[in-house]
């Protein structure tokens, strides 16, 4: 893996296309990131890591498919919604607006 590279989770890109109020160029943007990431789908490792998640932490399932994929690949989450993941043991965090 490219460490340049960006990385998501299938079900971010889910996510920020679902959101309604997403405008025509904002969605263009996303469109062209998405192109050029990786994108993770949920795989039986995954999957077994994202239960691990829900049962210890109790945590929504977007949220724990999220982590499980960011803790499988060793890879830092990147996210403003640090209140939703910072009690999970070995999840590294970087909230942008605070770089």
């Amino acid at each position: 893996m490219n460490k340049a590279e960006p990385f998501i989770s299938i079900i971010t890109q889910i996510e920020v296309f679902s959101y309604k109020e997403l405008s025509v160029d904002n969605k263009r943007k996303l469109t062209v990131f998405v192109e050029n990431a990786t994108v993770f789908e949920v795989d039986e490792l995954v999957a077994l890591k994202t239960i691990n998640l829900r049962l210890n932490y109790k945590i929504k399932l977007a949220n724990a498919i999220i982590a499980a994929t960011a803790l499988h690949y060793h890879l830092t989450l990147i996210t403003h919604n640090t209140s939703d993941f910072k009690k999970i043991k070995g999840l590294k965090l970087i909230d942008p607006y605070n770089i």
